[in-house]
Order: C-alpha cells, then sequence, then structure tokens
C-alpha cells in the first residue's frame, strides 16, 4: 500500500525556496542592476533580500463589518511588536473575538 503523496518528504525547506526565489530575480533583472550605480546597485540588493527573506502571513480586517482576510508581509519584530505590510491606515484589524452572552 502506497501513501497518498501527501507528506512533505524531500520538499525544499523555506529557506531553500527563498534562496532559489533570490537568485530567480538575480538572473531576472541582472541586465538592469548592471545598469545601476554603486549606492543604487546596494540599494536593490537590499530590496531584494528583504522580499527573499519577509515572511508572509494574513490578519482580518472589518469591511462593511464582516472580518475579510487580508496577506500581509511581516518585518522586524522584537517579539513583542511586529512590523506589518499590507494594511492601510485606518482599517479595522480584528484582534480578538467576543463570546456571545449566555
Amino acid at each position: 500500500m502506497g501513501g497518498n503523496g501527501g507528506g512533505t518528504a524531500g520538499a525544499p525547506s523555506a529557506e531553500a525556496m527563498r534562496a532559489r526565489m533570490a537568485e530567480a530575480l538575480a538572473r531576472s533583472f541582472s541586465e538592469f542592476r548592471d545598469s545601476l550605480d554603486a549606492g543604487q546597485r546596494e540599494r536593490w540588493d537590499a530590496g531584494l533580500r528583504t522580499l527573499a527573506t519577509a515572511r508572509r502571513g494574513q490578519l482580518w480586517v472589518l469591511v462593511d463589518g464582516k472580518p475579510q482576510p487580508v496577506p500581509v508581509r511581516l518585518g522586524v519584530s522584537d517579539g513583542t511588536v511586529t512590523e506589518v505590510s499590507g494594511v492601510e491606515e485606518g482599517q479595522q484589524v480584528v484582534t480578538g473575538q467576543e463570546r456571545p452572552a449566555q
């Protein structure tokens, strides 16, 4: 009897996938990168590293009073506060759920 193929044996790690993505981006934009001066190249490379290493997550925001999922990118964190991009100022982020009164 064989397995159902749902396991992760042999699957690349998230780190390996990010490294491959960074390499593919670097190859795709190599001609553009070569046209930049040293300072611009440094900023470009830093931006690619940020994109390649960014963690992704999901938050819920209220839209017309109903929770809707929003994909976000997680940035710097000190374990208490985390930088988040993908939500806009003024959006109501769901932080918990109240239990209905019994």
